[in-house]
């Protein structure tokens, strides 16, 4: 893409209109040669300049294709990269964007590093097997821990 040109919205309307245009003036030009009436005195001369200026209108179109495929390229490249700017230009926004989205990054990953802090807790207190924070005693076991409780308050 040429750094130079100026690259606007008009600008490149312009160029388009005017490449479709010339288009068409080819291919009008086209189709009239290869629709010119033949005279019964046609000589091998006209014959050739018939088909050199066919053969001219038809590079014509092919030139104006080609240049319509450059235009295209160029939106193309001007939707996907942007406008060319100058140093400095549009940094701020771009600082805004990039802290915005590095938060939103950060804010991803704390999340996942925090459910694999959890999980790893679950399985290290044995609460993955019998259920979050709950504990399963057997009546024994009840009874032991009411009665060291009942010590310890004693005491």
């Amino acid at each position: 893409m040429d750094r130079d040109q100026d690259n606007d919205a008009t600008n490149l309307r312009d160029r388009e209109e005017r490449l479709i245009a010339e288009m068409l003036a080819n291919f009008r030009n086209l189709v009239m040669l290869a629709t010119e009436s033949v005279g019964n005195n046609a000589s091998a001369a006209q014959a050739a300049y018939n088909a050199a200026a066919m053969e001219i209108e038809t590079n014509g179109m092919i030139k104006c294709a080609e240049d319509l495929l450059q235009l295209t390229r160029t939106i193309r490249e001007l939707l996907i990269i942007g406008p060319i700017r100058k140093p400095g230009e549009g940094e701020q926004e771009a600082e805004a964007t990039i802290g915005k989205e590095v938060q939103e990054v950060v804010g991803v990953l704390n999340q996942m590093r925090e459910k694999s802090r959890q999980e790893l807790i679950n399985r290290g207190t044995g609460q993955e097997r019998l259920g979050q924070g709950s504990y399963v005693f057997s009546g024994s076991e009840a009874k032991a821990d009411a009665a060291s409780g009942a010590q310890g308050a004693a005491r």
